[in-house]
């Protein structure tokens, strides 16, 4: 069953979300109508995860399941903004990680341009894992194969990476190449939650996961989509998540 619960109508001038939850503020520079929107709140939720995320009404939302390449059912949630530019895709049973963009001698430059806590907190691994999850935005001019590409990812996540989470350019951004991923809670295998396409295959394939991004003519066209109001409530979005 997708829980889906429709919280109270507020007026907001700019919705965030900052520790304390949906807040409001307002945005330097912006026009007294946009201030004014008004924005119905709701929550989406995974059914097993029980991850949940808030999200503006003019969104679409849905969530469902899929099967894993070990038959077993994972968890989906798909958000996309009203003229479909963003979307964002979360699931689980995400298997075989590993290779790739982590080999030697592959470009590795990324640039982190925005990490916002959430409320989940994590039990850090290793000096390399953060103690909470952070929504994340960055660019990254990586292929699948690890070159340097014509065009400018940019990439929107959930994530425990302590790298992730500073600012600023990172030379070395191998370890940022499966910061996409964190663990689950409730037996889900491996999660991301990113604006990314994600495909998880069946049998052999359930070794492999595809992540395609949206892409852009250089990194300023890239940074320019992330100011927008669609991308910054998808920031919002992923800083809401929470467990039920």
């Amino acid at each position: 069953m997708v829980l889906l619960v429709i919280a109270g109508a507020v007026v907001v001038s700019y919705m965030v979300l900052g520790r304390q939850g949906w807040q409001h503020h307002k945005q330097p520079g912006q026009d007294t109508g946009h201030q004014a929107a008004v924005a119905t709140q709701k929550e989406l939720c995974a059914q097993n995860e029980k991850l949940c995320v808030h999200y503006p009404s003019s969104w679409q939302a849905k969530a469902g399941q899929a099967t894993g390449g070990d038959g077993k059912q994972y968890d989906t949630m798909v958000l996309e903004s009203p003229n479909k530019q963003v979307k964002l895709n979360f699931n689980g049973g995400i298997m075989g990680l590993g290779g790739g963009p982590c080999e030697p001698n592959t470009y590795q430059d990324v640039t982190v341009l925005k990490a916002e806590p959430t409320k989940i907190t994590t039990k850090p691994s290793d000096q390399r894992s953060a103690d909470k999850l952070y929504a994340v935005a960055m660019i990254d001019n990586n292929d699948a194969d690890g070159h340097k590409a014509e065009r400018t990812n940019l990439k929107l996540m959930l994530t425990g990476s302590r790298d992730a989470i500073k600012t600023g350019k990172h030379e070395d951004g191998c370890a940022l190449r499966y910061a996409r991923f964190f663990e689950s809670r409730n037996d889900q295998a491996v999660l991301a939650f990113t604006n990314g396409t994600i495909m998880i295959g069946r049998g052999e394939q359930a070794s492999s996961t595809t992540q395609e991004y949206p892409n852009f003519a250089s990194e300023e066209a890239a940074k320019k989509a992330l100011s927008s109001s669609d991308y910054q409530q998808a920031m919002a979005i992923l800083a809401s998540a929470h467990y039920k």
